[in-house]
């Protein structure tokens, strides 16, 4: 072995044999039991997930304020978008509505003060078909545009025809 491969292999052990100790006398010594609630996987998770029964306003405002998110990135993704202005109005209109169905139905859930895991789980469903349901219509005018006017398929979208 060479002499200065032998000496780093040497320097490399009393180094480690030297941070060892310093490493576990810097941990604290665990106790027996679970962790500490803050400091537990995924506390901040918990942190902010809901708890039922809850209070019928904190329950709208959550809603509110979900839907204003939705609102505010399907408007930066529209503005993006290089679509005609009418059908960015037509697709912020739909959204608008499908907003005041959730909304309704979360007042609905909150309506007697409290609102329960089921009740949320109702105004839940009722989100996602709308959802689903503005999917639908708008995945079918994509498509629609993709074809082309025309109805070919494969025209649109930067595809070009082939020679015949």
């Amino acid at each position: 072995m060479n002499p200065t491969r032998r000496i780093r292999a040497i320097l490399a052990a009393a180094a480690v044999a030297l941070l060892v100790p310093t490493v576990a006398s810097a941990e604290p010594i665990a106790e027996d039991g679970p962790p500490p609630a803050e400091d537990a996987p995924g506390a901040k998770a918990r942190k902010n997930r809901p708890n039922f029964p809850m209070a019928g306003d904190e329950f709208t405002n959550r809603i509110d304020n979900r839907l204003k998110r939705i609102g505010t990135r399907l408007n930066k993704r529209l503005e993006r978008a290089k679509i005609p202005e009418k059908v960015k109005n037509q697709i912020r209109a739909d959204y608008q509505k499908g907003a005041t169905v959730v909304r309704k139905a979360a007042a609905k859930a909150a309506a007697d003060g409290t609102v329960t895991k089921a009740e949320a789980k109702k105004v839940r469903e009722v989100a996602r078909k709308v959802k689903q349901k503005a999917k639908q219509k708008w995945a079918q005018k994509a498509k629609q545009h993709r074809k082309g006017k025309k109805g070919n398929k494969g025209m649109g979208k930067g595809k070009v025809p082939r020679g015949n």
